[in-house]
């Protein structure tokens, strides 16, 4: 199964859209846990974690981290030759 995985910060220009393969058998529950595992990774490999973190300390805000990112997945319903033609590769999983 496709799946389009959108990561979005809260940075302009820090978002990433790729599309994974995944089991026909994934649950939804997986794949969200997964796609929030990436939009963390994608966040954290920008440095907004450690900035907003250091901000929010300096400035006496509580850090919540996941309000600094997020993840959502539409499931696609198109061929392997589509998907790349549109989004340029598939990550397998």
């Amino acid at each position: 199964m496709l799946v389009l995985i959108k990561c979005t910060t809260n940075r302009v220009g820090c978002d990433t859209e790729n599309v994974y393969r995944f089991d026909d058998d994934s649950t939804d529950e997986y794949i969200q846990e997964y796609a929030d595992d990436l939009a963390r990774d994608n966040a954290e490999s920008y440095g907004i974690l450690d900035e907003e973190q250091e901000y929010c300390e300096a400035n006496g805000i509580e850090f919540i981290e996941d309000e600094h990112y997020s993840a959502t997945y539409e499931k696609l319903d198109m061929t392997d030759a589509d998907a790349i033609e549109e989004y340029g590769e598939i990550m397998e999983v």
